[in-house]
């Protein structure tokens, strides 16, 4: 089990406090500021679904019909924030909980995969803290979506796959982050399958992925009994009406988001809604590279040289090669799927920007440790600096609206 393979220090036990203590903190805080009131309207928040989310984790009787791309989302959330609401906390602070206390276990995975790299705990501890102040990191951890936990569900495959570089993992925990990483967004298989496959032959490969097939038809029947509108996940025909949209611009758009503006934000548009014209609508698609200025541009430089240089040590690593690949694959195929899917590029970002972050990290394990560590640690307060500025604009935008 994940559990016997954990040898935390005091130092670890300390940074996972801080860490989990700072996402939940900036989750919540920030959701308060952003009000729920102000995004519950579909297609406000770059395009996000917030206020189908937001029902779906509060109203039993809502229509669950995005089942069938998130097939058990509505499973591990509307019973939990029921429970909340039993326990008598208002709805909409309960969802804010939800998600304060899953971006605190979003940098906690970070921690515990590069820690499972043998990264000493101060290195894993700043590159978490880089993640959290990505634009992803801020910028998604403050309203209702699924991406959060769908994230979530592929670090777990990569802490799987990371943990086994060093010690044998059982058969059922392959099985489980298979179920999981398709249980919360489907083509998020892809980590369950690379990591099954890293680590075994196709034989087993395809028993342990049918075995995670089967238990998450199991998780999704479950969710049917409960939510009785659950549409089953291959009843997907409306996702081809999001494959290559003109909305979403061509290919050096959707590249500028998914490498750049997904860590460094750039100035965001409040415009007239296209979906409703009674409410506003946040984007940042066509938005150009540096347009905060001289701070944009230096956070957006030593980020494209970390990254860079991230890949390509992990391209060249050795010691744990099976992961480095892995990660890798991961890394193109979403931006593959994403070239590919979807109107808003942005709205996807944490299903990657995590992926990115543990590159930058295989650099702090070559001869240029110190000035990797060194970037890394001017990059997070240019990142917090902006990224957080340009949030309280757009709240002030929205409040103004």
């Amino acid at each position: 089990m994940l559990m016997k393979s954990l040898r935390m220090t005091h130092m670890d036990l300390a940074l996972v406090l801080l860490l989990f203590s700072l996402g939940y903190a900036g989750s919540y805080l920030g959701s308060g500021m952003l009000g729920y009131d102000q995004i519950r309207g579909n297609n406000v928040w770059f395009n996000a679904d917030s206020g189908r989310v937001y029902r779906n984790m509060t109203d039993k009787d809502s229509s669950h019909y995005r089942s069938k791309v998130h097939p058990a989302f509505s499973l591990v959330s509307n019973p939990v924030v029921a429970g909340m609401t039993a326990l008598g906390l208002e709805q909409t602070t309960a969802v804010r909980v939800y998600f304060a206390f899953f971006t605190g276990v979003w940098l906690l995975l970070v921690f515990a995969i590069l820690r499972s790299l043998s990264l000493p705990p101060w290195e894993a501890g700043i590159f978490s803290v880089l993640a959290g102040v990505t634009a992803s990191g801020v910028f998604w951890s403050v309203v209702p979506e699924t991406f959060m936990l769908g994230g979530i569900s592929m670090l777990l495959a990569l802490w799987v796959l990371a943990l086994a570089q060093t010690r044998r993992q059982s058969l059922f925990n392959y099985v489980l982050v298979n179920a999981i990483s398709f249980s919360m967004t489907v083509t998020n298989w892809m980590a369950g399958i690379l990591t099954a496959f890293a680590q075994h032959n196709i034989k087993k490969t395809i028993i342990i992925c049918g075995m995670g097939l089967c238990l998450a038809t199991l998780f999704w029947a479950i969710q049917n009994f409960l939510f009785p509108s659950s549409v089953f996940f291959l009843s997907a025909s409306e996702e081809a009406n999001f494959i290559f949209m003109d909305v979403a611009g061509g290919m050096a758009e959707k590249s500028k988001v998914f490498f750049v503006h997904s860590i460094v934000i750039p100035v965001l548009t409040v415009v007239d809604n296209p979906y409703n014209s009674n409410l506003p609508f946040v984007t940042i698609q066509f938005a150009p590279l540096g347009s905060n200025g001289l701070l944009t541009w230096l956070a957006t430089a030593m980020w494209l040289g970390l990254l860079g240089f991230g890949l390509y040590c992990a391209w060249r690593e050795n010691r744990y090669r099976n992961f480095a690949l892995v990660l890798l694959a991961l890394l193109a195929a979403q931006f593959v799927l994403h070239s590919i899917y979807g109107d808003e590029t942005f709205l996807y970002s944490l299903h990657w920007v995590s992926f990115m972050v543990l590159a930058c990290a295989f650099g702090a394990r070559s001869e240029y440790r110190q000035w990797v560590l060194g970037a890394v640690l001017v990059l997070i307060p240019l990142l917090g600096f902006n990224n957080l500025s340009q949030f309280y604009k757009v709240v002030a935008g929205l409040q103004a609206w």
